[in-house]
């Protein structure tokens, strides 16, 4: 898989740190030592993250966007504003023909919006055109879209607090208030920060059930429809114990030493502890599925892979790949600690990983029907030279179509 997010911020870390000697930041209360030759100029903006040899120049972008202003003599900068917004000085990296800057995260009236960003330095001031668009009110799920009823769990996304989920009129915790509610039915939340809604899952709710967020201040911002997520909705299941014809030596149920307790009603996983050889490769599970819906296959972008993933205390998944087929197409490699990036680590509890379904596999080889069987597969590699040991376990593949 190709995990564009770390690959992105790799390189922008290795960006600035060559750039470290023209990089300057600058207020009154600090010394630039790159003077500018006359006023400031904007000649194009572009994403930080687009990595192309050609980046693309952007006419808009969202709040929390990281953006770079390229132009001349953008040095000795002592305000940079968005709509008016000023964003602070230590937030931003200037150098004599490109500024790197965050977009501020706050929700205007449509009164107060420009479409400018404005850069002052100690030359002149410039704008240049530039349309901020609020971000969504983004739910990616539950961590544990597995959990058993009446447990506490977290609902993981974005923009929570921009958009006062959990608050009333005056700004204050309002907690139970209908922002979070499942067939009409507010539910309490018990906390709420940017990226986790903390609740807990009412005691007879079924399988499939799907909750909704909303707030008063994302709907006065035109959030006409409210964001959702899914509980326990199983899709197709890829994986189960019977139809495994990957090693037993990866077969765990929570009864064996060492065995995490499975997922609640889930009751068979694949677990790969010990310690392996250097660059070794095994099959962990082999088997399949009937996929039915014949939309799986004519639409698969309006559909993800679910699974459940653990790591046991201690030891984070950052060591060797997961290879996935499916229908005998092409290996996907997912490699959670490729790239020097973090580690995945659980703690021993349950997550939830999700990918888009069509950008994962080769889905032109996915067929459905009553008797179209798809293979699926997951093998381990070690890919490293010396032995390393390991414990995670996988469970509950399956392919679910897209709440968003």
């Amino acid at each position: 898989m190709k995990n564009f997010k770390f690959i992105i911020i790799s390189i922008l870390a290795m960006f600035f740190v060559a750039c470290q000697d023209d990089i300057v930041t600058w207020n009154k209360n600090l010394t630039d030592t790159s003077t500018p030759d006359g006023p400031p100029e904007i000649t194009k903006i572009i994403l930080a993250g687009d990595t192309a040899a050609n980046p693309t120049e952007i006419t808009s972008a969202n709040m929390g966007d990281v953006i770079i202003i390229y132009g001349k003599n953008l040095c000795q900068i002592s305000s940079i504003t968005f709509n008016g917004l000023e964003v602070n000085y230590r937030d931003w990296y200037a150098a004599k023909e490109f500024v790197s800057v965050p977009i501020p995260r706050s929700l205007l009236e449509e009164s107060q919006v420009t479409n400018k960003v404005v850069i002052t330095t100690s030359k002149g001031t410039v704008s240049h055109d530039l349309q901020v668009a609020a971000p969504r009110l983004l739910i990616n799920g539950l961590y544990n879209e597995f959990a058993a009823p009446g447990e506490t769990v977290q609902v993981l996304g974005d923009n929570f607090d921009l958009y006062a989920v959990g608050k009333n009129a005056a700004g204050e915790n309002d907690f139970l208030n209908g922002d979070v509610s499942l067939d009409g039915d507010p539910i309490e939340i018990i906390s709420v920060t940017r990226n986790i809604i903390t609740l807990k899952i009412p005691e007879n709710t079924a399988d499939g059930a799907v909750f909704e967020v909303s707030s008063e201040v994302y709907r006065s911002h035109g959030g006409t429809e409210p964001a959702k997520f899914a509980f326990r909705e199983l899709g197709t299941l890829m994986m189960t114990e019977y139809d495994n014809w990957g090693s037993d030596d990866f077969s765990g149920d929570g009864t064996k030493a060492g065995d995490p307790a499975p997922l609640y009603g889930i009751s068979w996983y694949v677990r790969v502890a010990g310690t392996f050889p250097g660059d070794g490769w095994y099959w962990i599970f082999g088997g399949g599925a009937n996929i039915t819906d014949a939309d799986v296959a004519a639409n698969p972008q309006n559909y993800d892979l679910k699974f459940e993933f653990l790591t046991a205390a201690g030891k984070p998944f950052g060591v060797g790949n997961l290879e996935f087929t499916i229908a005998q197409g092409e290996r996907n490699s997912w490699a959670a600690g490729a790239g020097g990036a973090m580690a995945l680590e659980t703690g021993g509890n349950w997550k939830t990983m999700t990918f888009d379904f069509q950008s994962f596999f080769d889905t032109s080889k996915v067929h459905t029907g009553a008797t179209a069987y798809n293979e699926f597969a997951i093998a381990y590699q070690v890919a490293a030279p010396e032995e390393i040991n390991v414990d995670f376990c996988i469970a509950n593949a399956r392919i679910v179509k897209k709440m968003n």
